[in-house]
């Protein structure tokens, strides 16, 4: 039989029954019979997004010398998006905006690089000057980025590459508001190329995406496309740079305002959507009155805002926090794509402070991160170095 002979015991606090689809067999019973010989003092089960467990559980660890810790791993939805985030209080009418979007070899900033740049400046309302620049990664375009962008090694072969590029792209964004649709993902290969030549980004952002669910809720979803059709706006060439930039900008003069730019006044309560991003966040009941708040989250979850899984907004969290003791959870939790999108470390403090303890997983259960390449190795990424690793240079 396998034994536990450490001298202080571990305390598990995220831990699946078969209650949690596709991602346990056990029981309750059987783990904590044997967590309870191994001599475990107490432990938590954490089902994804029920409570079906808790009878088994509570009735098992009754008579044996093990606590039972009644949790849920749920699915954090925000619900008041951050339309802008490092707004600096400028009069719009004042503001010059840069709307761009990055052709990648693939989806991890971490991992992959930029293949084409494509960026336009808005100035007073009306177009600028754009940026529309093809860039040697060196290394082999994927497939699947090919049949996607339609760009290939082939025509990459002698363009510039990213350092040399990145100076005079770098003086297009000074002074501007950064634009992107799901910035997020824009933002993180835009922040990881100031990082890798000695800079940091420092500019507002303004994502378009978050923008579009709080104004338009009427619309069956809130991707590019969509968007596009509802404003009669044309887009021949998707998933090509400068073309979804262009796109991306017209979109944003169609909502063009006199107010100022601020993050306070963008930040409105808005309806859920499906869309939204579901972070995997702990609740761990700690009294009778957790455990009443628990079962609140979990029923409006099921009831109000389902969609493929019951999901939490954040505020509802807030709101039913009390008994509660709130964990960041596993490589699905915010904080932890958070570091892995190279968010600076203001914002992840910012994130951190949501939370009553950060999670630190075993490595092994992120071992999938290296094998599927999203991280180098166990030690994480490295940090990028400005060099040219084109082949002959």
């Amino acid at each position: 039989m396998r034994e536990d002979n450490a001298p202080r015991k571990r305390v598990e606090l995220h831990l699946h029954t078969q209650m949690s689809t596709m991602d346990a067999c056990a029981s309750a019973k059987a783990l904590i019979s044997q967590a309870a010989a191994w001599g475990h003092p107490a432990i938590a089960i954490t089902d994804h997004g029920v409570v079906q467990a808790f009878p088994e559980a509570s009735a098992r660890s009754r008579g044996k010398d093990i606590k039972f810790i009644p949790g849920c791993e749920g699915y954090l939805i925000e619900d008041a998006p951050e339309i802008v985030s490092g707004g600096d209080h400028r009069a719009l009418e004042d503001t010059a905006f840069v709307v761009l979007d990055f052709e990648t070899t693939g989806l991890n900033p971490n991992m992959d690089e930029i293949i084409e740049i494509g960026a336009v400046r808005l100035e007073r309302g009306k177009g600028g000057g754009g940026v529309l620049q093809l860039i040697d990664p060196g290394r082999a375009i994927p497939e699947k980025v090919v049949e996607l962008t339609g760009i290939n090694s082939a025509m990459l072969a002698g363009q510039p590459s990213l350092a040399e590029v990145f100076p005079k792209f770098a003086e297009f964004l000074e002074g501007a508001v950064l634009v992107a649709h799901n910035a997020s993902f824009d933002m993180a290969f835009l922040r990881r190329a100031f990082k890798r030549f000695g800079r940091e980004m420092d500019a507002p952002i303004l994502d378009t995406l978050a923008l579009a669910r709080n104004a338009y809720k009427e619309l069956r979803n809130h991707k590019q496309g969509t968007g596009l059709q509802a404003f009669d706006i044309s887009l021949k060439n998707a998933h090509r740079a400068v073309h979804d930039a262009r796109a991306t900008g017209l979109v944003l003069l169609k909502r063009w305002n006199a107010e100022r730019f601020a993050p306070q006044r963008h930040k409105r309560r808005f309806q859920t959507d499906a869309g939204a991003q579901a972070y995997h966040v702990i609740l761990l009941a700690k009294n009778q009155t957790g455990m009443t708040n628990l079962y609140r989250l979990v029923s409006e979850g099921h009831l109000n805002y389902f969609h493929r899984t019951p999901r939490m907004p954040r505020k509802l969290i807030e709101k039913y926090r009390e008994g509660l003791i709130i964990g960041s959870a596993c490589e699905a939790g915010e904080l932890f794509r958070a570091v892995l999108a190279g968010k600076d470390a203001k914002t992840l403090e910012r994130i951190a402070r949501f939370y009553d303890y950060l999670e630190i997983q075993p490595i092994g259960n992120n071992a999938f991160l290296v094998r599927e390449g999203a991280v180098k190795d166990e030690e994480g990424p490295a940090r990028p170095q400005p060099q040219d690793t084109r082949p002959g240079r």
